[in-house]
């Protein structure tokens, strides 16, 4: 649900597997994105120390809206099944239909270049960007996973309202699936922290 934050993003140590090649066809996932709880604080709401320092709107990272945040989960969703998609992953609409694999993906904080809708209009352009998480795990074996962490911010230059997160969702989905895709791959249980 995307009101919850995505448990089981801690990463325990599992053991040494390569997943299966998606290019039978028969590899199958389920893709959960969902908000940090500190995003979803923020899509209504402007941080305490925002509202001490500052009275525009669009200044602080904050009051985006509801339905500004929605779009951001639909936006790395799209990122994400894009790139499984060109390599033959094939996404099931729930759980129930027994996929292979899980990813989960925790948009943990995103910043707009520009004010949305329901931010009260600014002047000019400030640093957008996003960071997030990611985790693939067997279903067959939770244990086997591995995490992925990506941030990315911009020098406050975008022409749309969140040009520098749309950026961080494509450059992070690339480079999971890169990583998924090289042939010493693991499900080590480790993270990778992508520059």
């Amino acid at each position: 649900m995307m009101r919850k934050t995505l448990l089981g993003l801690a990463i325990a140590l599992g053991t040494n597997s390569l997943p299966a090649k998606a290019q039978d066809n028969a590899t199958t996932v389920y893709l959960q994105v969902v908000l940090s709880e500190d995003m979803l604080f923020r899509a209504e709401n402007t941080p305490k120390q925002d509202l001490e320092s500052r009275h525009d709107k669009f200044a602080s990272d904050g009051d985006y809206g509801m339905s500004e945040v929605e779009k951001l989960v639909k936006m790395l969703t799209e990122e994400i099944t894009e790139e499984f998609e060109d390599e033959n992953w094939e996404f099931v609409s729930n759980f129930e239909d027994g996929p292979d694999y899980v990813f989960q993906a925790l948009i943990v904080d995103a910043r707009n270049n520009r004010p949305t809708n329901h931010q009260r209009a600014g002047n000019g352009y400030k640093v957008g960007g996003a960071t997030v998480y990611g985790k693939l795990s067997l279903v067959a074996n939770e244990n086997e996973h591995k995490a992925f962490s990506f941030q990315y911010y911009d020098n406050g230059n975008g022409q749309l309202t969140w040009s520098g997160a749309h950026r961080a969702f494509a450059r992070f989905s690339d480079k999971v699936m890169k990583e998924i895709t090289a042939p010493d791959f693991t499900l080590d249980g480790h993270v990778v922290v992508f520059d």
